[in-house]
C-alpha cells in the first residue's frame, strides 16, 4: 500500500516520526507551489529576493522526493554579473569560505538527521557560486554541511525567464551515491541586495517563480493503490509543472523627501523692483535607509537655481542628506507663495552598481 511506502522511506531518512506524522510521504502531483519576495531599490540594481518552494494542499504537513526540481524565475530580472567574481573553484565547493557566500538557505527534510546535518527538521546553510569547468555558465550551491552539497545548475542562455536545475544532493562524503535525492517539505533562498543575483526590470509587478519536478517514486506510488493517500501520481519520470503565485514586491524605489522650506530674502524699499531671492533647503532620506550618492532637484516654474530649472548635488554615500540651495531666482508670484512643490530624484548604489530613483515629490514651505 502507499502508507507501506510512506513507511519505507520515514524508516530510511527519519529517525522521528512524530516529526511527519499520518503518512508524510507525498507524491508530485500539484502538492509543491513557489512563492518569492522581493524589495526594490531600484529598476538596474541588485535587489533583495527570497523564493521558496514547499509543500501545499493536501501534503501542506508533509514531505515529497523529487528526484530532479526546477526553479524558473520570470522575465523580469537581468542577472547580476558583477557574480562572476566571486564564484568558488570545484575544489572548494566541499568546503566553501563563509565570506564568498552570496545568501542563505533554509531546508526542512526527514533526513537531515540520518545525513548528520541538523539536530532538527531545519537544514540552515549559505548560498555560494560555483565555477563548473564542464559548464560553460557557473552553478549555485546550497551548501548543507558536512561536505554534502546541492548544485543548481544555470542553462546555456542566460536570459529571463532562466531555469535552474537541481539534482538533488551530493553526499559522496557520507559514503553514499554521488547524487542522492533528498525529502523536504520546503526549500527557501535568501539573497540580501549586495550579492543577489537577480536585478529587476519593474518597481512593482515581478511575475511569478514557476518549475517542475520529478516524483522519485511516481512509478512506486501509481502501483500502490493509485496513491490512494494523494490522489493521483504521475507515472515514469514525468516532470510535474509547479505553479507560483505572484512575487510580492515592496517597491522602494522612490526616495522621501521631507521637511523643505524655502526662505525667500525681504526686498528693501528702495529696491522693489529686483529680482527676489530665496534658498531651497530639503531633506532627503533613501527609502528603507538605502544609501544613495547624488540627488537632483527639479524646481518648479518661476525658480531657478544658477539659470537651470534644476540643481544636482554629489556627495558620499548616506541614507539621509539635507540639501540647500542658495541664491535660488523667483518670480514676483512664486516669491509671494505660501508654498510650492519640488521633484527630485537621487541615485542608489549597490554593488558597485547605480541607479536612478523613481521622481518623487515633497511640498515645501516659507
Amino acid at each position: 500500500s502507499w502508507s507501506q511506502l510512506s513507511q519505507i522511506v520515514d524508516n530510511l531518512y527519519n529517525d522521528d516520526v512524530t516529526d511527519f506524522p499520518n503518512n508524510p510521504l507525498f507524491s508530485i502531483d500539484g502538492d509543491l507551489t513557489y512563492s518569492a519576495t522581493a524589495t526594490v531599490k531600484s529598476t538596474g540594481i541588485p535587489a533583495a529576493y527570497t523564493t521558496e518552494l514547499a509543500t501545499s494542499g493536501a501534503a501542506a504537513t508533509g514531505y515529497v522526493l523529487p528526484s530532479t526540481f526546477t526553479l524558473t524565475l520570470p522575465g523580469d530580472f537581468t542577472l547580476n554579473d558583477s557574480l562572476v567574481g566571486r564564484e568558488l573553484t570545484v575544489a572548494q565547493e566541499a568546503a566553501p569560505v563563509a565570506a564568498d557566500a552570496i545568501g542563505t538557505f533554509s531546508l526542512v527534510s526527514p533526513a537531515s538527521k540520518a545525513f548528520g546535518l541538523s539536530a532538527t527538521d531545519t537544514i540552515t546553510g549559505s548560498i555560494y557560486v560555483v565555477d563548473v569547468p564542464k559548464d560553460t555558465d557557473p552553478s549555485i550551491e546550497l551548501y548543507l554541511g558536512n561536505g554534502v552539497f546541492m548544485l543548481g545548475t544555470f542553462p546555456t542562455s542566460l536570459a529571463f525567464p532562466l531555469t535552474l536545475t537541481f539534482d538533488g544532493v551530493d553526499a559522496a562524503a557520507l559514503g553514499l551515491s554521488a547524487t542522492e535525492a533528498l525529502p523536504f517539505q520546503s526549500v527557501s533562498l535568501n539573497f540580501p541586495a549586495a550579492s543577489s543575483p537577480v536585478e529587476p526590470t519593474s518597481c512593482s509587478n515581478l511575475g511569478a517563480v514557476t518549475g517542475t519536478a520529478t516524483d522519485e517514486v511516481a512509478a512506486l506510488a501509481a502501483s500502490l493503490s493509485a496513491d490512494t493517500t494523494d490522489g493521483y501520481a504521475a507515472t515514469g519520470n514525468t516532470a510535474v509543472a509547479i505553479t507560483g503565485t505572484n512575487t510580492v514586491v515592496t517597491d522602494q524605489c522612490a526616495a522621501v523627501g521631507s521637511k523643505g522650506t524655502l526662505a525667500v530674502a525681504k526686498l528693501s524699499k528702495k529696491n522693489k523692483k529686483a529680482t527676489p531671492k530665496g534658498t531651497l533647503s530639503l531633506k532627503i532620506a533613501g527609502n528603507g535607509g538605502t544609501e544613495f550618492t547624488s540627488a537632483t532637484i527639479k524646481l518648479p516654474s518661476g525658480v531657478t537655481y544658477k539659470g537651470k530649472k534644476s540643481a544636482t548635488v554629489k556627495f558620499g554615500a548616506t541614507a539621509t542628506k539635507t540639501i540647500k540651495l542658495t541664491g535660488l531666482k523667483l518670480t514676483k508670484k512664486e516669491a509671494k507663495a505660501k508654498s510650492f512643490k519640488v521633484s527630485f530624484t537621487v541615485v542608489y548604489s549597490e554593488n558597485g552598481k547605480t541607479a536612478v530613483s523613481t521622481a518623487a515629490t515633497a511640498k515645501l514651505k516659507k
